[in-house]
């Protein structure tokens, strides 16, 4: 399949300016009636992400290019922690970059495990 057009970016913590690893960003087409979704991928350890789609994607009457916003979801996929819908990139062109800042209080904690010592059957 032949991709028409490319977003790529990062997501980073506002305060920090550090990146966020592991989490699922999705694109959407911003549209009158329904939002497009136009893919979404995983950020890698430096935050990085990119998205490919095609015109087939997003386009309707008289719509040549995407009014890109994003979602940004949890660890787990499943829960939204931050959208950009309220700064859309109104008519992206075929090779976009973004950078997506979250606010630290709107990411979810981190797990931590005490760390100890088993012995060779797995006991502490």
């Amino acid at each position: 399949m032949e991709f028409d057009f490319k977003v790529q970016g990062r997501v980073i913590e506002r305060e920090s300016r550090k990146p966020i690893a592991g989490i699922r960003v999705r694109a959407y087409d911003k549209d009158f009636f329904f939002d497009d979704v136009l893919g979404d991928a995983t950020t890698n350890d430096r935050g990085e992400f990119s998205i490919t789609y095609s015109k087939k994607d997003f386009s309707e009457l008289f719509e040549a290019q995407p009014d890109l916003y994003f979602l940004v979801f949890d660890r787990t996929g499943e829960r939204a922690i931050h959208s950009t819908a309220d700064r859309v990139l109104w008519n992206a062109g075929r090779i976009e970059t973004v950078e997506i800042e979250v606010p630290e209080h709107k990411l979810p904690p981190v797990e931590t495990r005490d760390l100890g010592f088993l012995d060779s059957q797995g006991r502490p």
